[in-house]
């Protein structure tokens, strides 16, 4: 028996719970065995979109654990051709589709290709009337993207459009985010004091309720950061990154993200001639790097940690911070090689289906 709508999405959504689950479980345990076997035997329920479903879950599987790219473009383009001919084909899973499409291409940056599928996600949506979050953060990803891409005109146009859709829900999250978006983009388009108004704007549509807010809340006193450097005001600045700091240090799981800010931070102290303190801030960031076990640093992060170590470092440590910095960019460029062969096979593969 073919299931339709409503229960494929109910079925999916059981799936990508026992993804999740085994995330959590490492793989490990009788109950992690369970949520996998389960994982399989939803794939029968039903039918074609089933099928569908498989590849997107597969795919949302291979992304969640950061895995090869390759794979995560082959699932959804199974997916895709899959429904190619299905006319009855729900459109909810449509959209489900275009949306797999977008998360890759805007983890790989690929920022044409992603407002292709952005469009397409949006006017589907517009079809059902499947909103929420969602078509908000779609809206603003249009508008980031051709920001990014110097289409100024296009970009402010969606920016628009979200700020229309956050009059529509009136919620204060998408006030916030609208306005925090409309100051980044005058920033970057030098009209600094519109910026800091609409950054302004932003934090006073915030009500800091939870962590979401708290971490968003960060975010746009980031933003009022780069306003004070561009106005020469550097100690503002700097005050503002330490109280970032201070309420990152409150969300262990977010430790990438401090490290992002503490470097910020430490680069700022150096300017502003107190390198006592910007030690003290770089050993901290060292140690909390070779302590994380909570996340991933990312190698990027890795190298320029060790590259403001060797500028502080005595003649003694010198040599193997270097040596230790060469390995880390003969790995740099190794993985980038294989992640780039797997980038381009990928591609040719999307641009031919």
């Amino acid at each position: 028996m073919r299931l339709k709508g409503e229960t494929n999405l109910y079925v999916s959504t059981l799936r990508r719970i026992s993804i999740y689950l085994w995330r959590m479980k490492k793989g490990y345990s009788l109950t992690s065995f369970f949520l996998l076997f389960f994982m399989l035997i939803t794939v029968e329920l039903c039918g074609i979109e089933s099928e569908i479903i498989k590849y997107l879950d597969s795919g949302d599987y291979e992304m969640a654990h950061e895995s090869r790219i390759d794979r995560m473009f082959h699932y959804i383009i199974q997916a895709e051709q899959l429904g190619y001919n299905e006319k009855d084909l729900d459109p909810l899973i449509k959209q489900r589709i275009q949306l797999n499409f977008i998360t890759i291409f805007q983890k790989i940056g690929q920022k044409e290709h992603a407002i292709t599928h952005l469009k397409k996600w949006v006017a589907l949506a517009n079809q059902t009337q499947n909103k929420g979050n969602l078509y908000f953060i779609n809206l603003s990803r249009l508008g980031t993207n051709y920001m990014s891409l110097n289409q100024p005109d296009s970009a402010l146009k969606y920016f628009k459009y979200s700020v229309d859709y956050a009059n529509i829900s009136q919620k204060e999250i998408y006030f916030s985010s609208s306005y925090n978006n409309l100051g980044i983009f005058y920033f970057r388009n030098k009209k600094f004091e519109q910026a800091n108004t609409y950054y302004d704007q932003a934090i006073k549509a915030l009500s800091l309720k939870n962590k979401v807010d708290t971490l968003f809340f960060i975010s746009i006193k980031d933003n009022k950061a780069n306003y004070f450097l561009s106005q020469g005001d550097t100690l503002k600045a700097i005050n503002l990154i330490e109280e970032n700091l201070e309420i990152l240090s409150r969300y262990p799981k977010n430790q990438k993200r401090y490290i992002k800010y503490a470097i910020k931070l430490l680069d700022l102290l150096v300017s502003f001639k107190n390198e006592s303190k910007a030690l003290i801030n770089l050993k901290g960031i060292d140690m909390l790097i070779k302590g994380n076990k909570q996340e991933k640093i990312s190698f990027n992060l890795r190298k320029q940690v060790l590259v403001r170590l060797i500028t502080f470092s005595n003649a003694a440590i010198r040599c193997d911070l270097v040596n230790r910095l060469n390995l880390l960019n003969d790995s740099i460029i190794n993985i980038q090689a294989i992640q780039q062969n797997r980038l381009n096979e990928s591609i040719k593969e999307y641009l031919v289906r």
